[in-house]
């Protein structure tokens, strides 16, 4: 396994809303471009996960690689670092939209019952010190564009804002 760390900002930055754009398009789904690219068309990954903290003071952007046996860890790195630089480059306003519904179908989703409800009024008060908060997501998922997602990823996914871990099994 390799894991890749990126140092974001706190949830309530600006900067925040589109690294979800982001992370939308990187992780979400088997469509997803990290494991499309790494699992799919290179194939020297098993699986891709990446998980952006949502939290009130800055946190990580983690990207977990399994790597198929025999593949070189660092060329898996290459490969994950070029598609990060490839989505501040190549986006498309399709892309910012499946993106755009992506996240707001998921906001949606967490609200359908009372326990999601209360979980999105619990998270923004303590994260952003207002419950009323909860209820931005919309405007902010509205205001992604081309520019503000690459701009965020050039920011955050710089190889000197990273911390990378490489986990071998015994006696490799």
């Amino acid at each position: 396994y390799v894991t890749l760390a990126f140092h974001v900002p706190a949830q309530s930055d600006p900067v925040y809303a589109a690294l979800e754009g982001a992370a939308e398009l990187l992780f979400v789904g088997d469509n997803a471009r990290l494991y499309k690219r790494l699992v799919t068309q290179e194939r020297v990954a098993a699986d891709v996960e990446g998980y952006l903290t949502p939290f009130a003071e800055p946190g990580l952007c983690e990207i977990t690689v399994a790597l198929r046996k025999g593949v070189d860890t660092h060329s898996a790195i290459d490969l994950v670092r070029e598609e990060l630089e490839r989505v501040a480059v190549a986006l498309t306003e399709a892309a910012v939209a499946k993106a755009r519904n992506g996240l707001e179908l998921a906001f949606f989703d967490a609200l359908r019952d009372a326990d999601g409800l209360a979980e999105a009024l619990g998270h923004a008060e303590v994260c952003e010190n207002d419950y009323r908060h909860a209820f931005e997501m919309p405007a902010r998922i509205e205001l992604l564009s081309m520019d503000s997602i690459a701009d965020a990823c050039r920011a955050c996914f710089r190889p000197e804002n990273c911390t990378i871990g490489i986990v071998r099994p015994d006696g490799q």
